[in-house]
């Protein structure tokens, strides 16, 4: 009996451990996933707790960007400030406070050809830096042209200034319902002017003269060339 008996016992520590092997390797699996599974998600969270930080980091450098560019701001229009100040009183130390500062500029766009004429839109510009409200119950616009073609020139007494020999239009500026332009202190004001160029010139002058209530009248011109489009 003590063989049989000895072969049953190991019979069953074999039967046992060929149960609790494949038993074993299951757990170690489910082990190993939860383990890995728990890696991942430490690393996920950790991935965004990082891009989380960027994100702060990122709003707090755009927070003080900002604030350095409002702060130079400030600081730029303090300096304007103080300038303007410093200047109006030398304005009024000196007793030119209301004396014209004004900057003037022309400038002309061409739409077309259409029936053989450019259609010219003047811009005139006049820029206050003064200290005071200045009116202008005048302005003129005066063009003059070289036709396409035509020998180049010097204006007789006037040499070596380009002679323009043509006179295209010579026109108040201000609408005949308003009285007067009017142009508070820092303020750049536009006035359009809208007319017709023939197509026969290749090149204008153009005249811009402001009239003063109370100051002689400033003027500012250039030259323009009209599109080599025409057909």
């Amino acid at each position: 009996m003590e063989p049989a008996s000895a072969w049953n016992s190991l019979e069953m520590i074999k039967l046992v451990f060929s149960t609790l092997t494949p038993l074993a390797i299951l757990l170690l699996g489910i082990w190993t996933n939860i383990r890995l599974r728990k890696f991942e998600q430490d690393r996920e969270a950790d991935r965004r707790e990082k891009k989380q930080e960027r994100e702060e980091q990122k709003c707090i450098d755009k927070e003080e960007k900002e604030s350095e560019r409002q702060k130079e701001e400030r600081a730029c229009e303090e300096r304007e400030r103080l300038y303007q100040v410093k200047k109006g009183k030398e304005l009024i130390q000196n007793g030119r406070i209301h004396i014209p500062h004004i900057e003037f500029t022309i400038q002309c766009i061409f739409f077309g050809p259409q029936n053989g004429m450019y259609i010219a839109e003047f811009i005139l510009n006049a820029c206050n830096r003064g200290c005071t409200t200045q009116r202008f119950p005048r302005i003129m616009l005066r063009v003059l042209g070289i036709r396409s073609g035509e020998r180049l020139s010097f204006w007789e007494g006037n040499e070596p200034r380009l002679r323009f020999p043509e006179k295209i239009l010579e026109t108040a500026v201000i609408p005949k319902d308003r009285d007067f332009i009017l142009v508070e202190p820092g303020i750049k004001h536009d006035i359009n002017f809208t007319t017709i160029i023939p197509h026969e010139y290749r090149f204008i002058i153009a005249r811009a003269e402001f009239h003063y209530e109370k100051y002689p009248p400033q003027s500012t011109e250039k030259v323009f060339e009209l599109p080599l489009n025409y057909c």
